[in-house]
C-alpha cells in the first residue's frame, strides 16, 4: 500500500492533462525541488579579498577583475532527463499501433475508465497519472499498468498484471481483438523465467491472427492458435505439442530471446529502446480493472 499511496495519494489531480473527460485528471509531473534558502555562491570573504588585491594591480592598466557568480543548485528538468529505459525480462506488455498514449490508457480502462461503479469502489486507485520511465516500470513490476509515450508508430502498455492464467488465450485473445478493432493492430508478449512462461500473439482489424504460449510442461502448449508466421519459422522454435516426427533436431525451445526477437520483427524490441529512441516524453500509469494487486 505504501507504493500505491506514493503513486496516487500525494497530490491532487489536474484536469488539464491528457486524460479524457470521462477519466480522472492527470496531475502535472513533479518538478524540481527548489530550496527556500537564498542562493549561495562559491565566493567568501577571502575570495573577494583576493579579487581586490588583483584589481590594485590591473586597474592602472585599464581593466578590472570581476567575480563569476555561481549557483550551487542544479535545477533538474524531469521531462528532459527522462529517456526510454529498456525492459523485457520477466515482464509482459502490449504493443498497440498508435501514437496516442491517452487513448490506449482509456481503451484499457485504466483507473476504471468509463465504469463509475468501479471508480467509486476504488477511489484511491482511480487516478491516471503522468509518469517517468523509471517510476512507470517500477509500477509495472507491481501490477500497475504503465503506458509508454509513443515509440515510432507504436505505444506499449507494460504490466505484471498481464501475466495470464494457465489458459492465456482466454484473456489475451479478446483483449487484442478489442484493441485491434480500435487501433488496427495490437500485440502481446510475455517472458517469465521462473516457470518458463513465454507467449506472443497478434491481432489485426479485430481478428486474432496468431497466438502462442507455453510453460514448463512436457506435453503441449498452453495456447496455440493460428498459423505459424514466417518470422517464427525463421527462429527455429521447437513448439510444444509438435509430433516428434516433425521436430528438427536443430530447433530450440522458446525462451526470452525468441520473444524479444519476435517483438523486434512485429513491432518493437523493448530491450533495445535506449538505442532506438531518444526523445524524452512522459507516459501514463493507472490500475486496470483486471489487475488490482500490488
Amino acid at each position: 500500500m505504501g507504493f500505491l499511496k506514493r503513486l496516487f495519494g500525494q497530490s491532487k489531480p489536474n484536469n488539464d492533462g491528457p486524460a479524457s473527460a470521462d477519466m480522472p485528471g492527470v496531475p502535472q509531473p513533479h518538478g524540481p525541488e527548489v530550496s527556500e534558502t537564498s542562493p549561495t555562491t562559491h565566493y567568501d570573504a577571502s575570495n573577494f579579498g583576493l579579487m581586490a588585491g588583483l584589481n590594485l594591480l590591473t586597474l592602472p592598466f585599464g581593466f578590472m577583475v570581476l567575480p563569476m557568480l555561481g549557483n550551487d543548485r542544479e535545477i533538474e528538468d524531469t521531462i528532459a532527463q527522462d529517456i526510454p529505459i529498456p525492459f523485457g525480462s520477466n515482464m509482459a506488455w502490449l504493443a498497440v499501433k498508435t501514437t496516442t498514449t491517452a487513448k490506449v490508457a482509456a481503451a484499457l480502462g485504466l483507473g476504471g475508465g468509463d465504469d463509475p461503479q468501479w471508480r467509486r469502489a476504488n477511489a484511491q486507485k482511480s487516478e491516471v497519472r503522468e509518469s517517468t520511465w523509471e517510476l512507470g516500470l517500477e509500477a509495472a513490476a507491481r501490477g500497475i499498468v504503465y503506458v509508454t509515450p509513443p515509440l515510432g508508430e507504436w505505444t506499449l502498455a507494460v504490466s505484471a498484471s498481464l501475466f495470464t492464467p494457465v489458459e492465456a488465450g482466454n484473456f489475451i485473445k479478446p483483449l487484442l481483438e478489442r484493441l485491434s478493432t480500435e487501433f488496427g493492430e495490437a500485440q502481446f508478449f510475455c517472458t517469465r523465467q521462473a516457470d518458463g512462461f513465454y507467449a506472443w500473439a497478434r491481432a489485426v482489424n479485430g481478428r486474432l491472427t496468431r497466438g502462442y504460449s507455453e510453460r514448463n510442461q512436457p506435453t503441449a502448449a498452453s495456447w496455440n492458435e493460428g498459423n505459424m508466421t514466417t518470422q517464427e519459422a525463421s527462429l527455429n522454435i521447437r513448439f510444444q505439442g509438435v509430433g516428434e516426427t516433425s521436430v528438427n533436431p536443430q530447433d530450440e525451445p522458446a525462451d526470452e530471446g525468441v520473444v524479444l526477437q519476435l517483438a523486434s520483427y512485429w513491432s518493437i524490441d523493448p530491450s533495445m529502446l535506449s538505442e532506438e529512441f531518444k526523445e524524452p516524453v512522459l507516459g501514463l500509469i493507472g490500475i486496470a480493472p483486471w489487475g488490482q494487486s500490488l
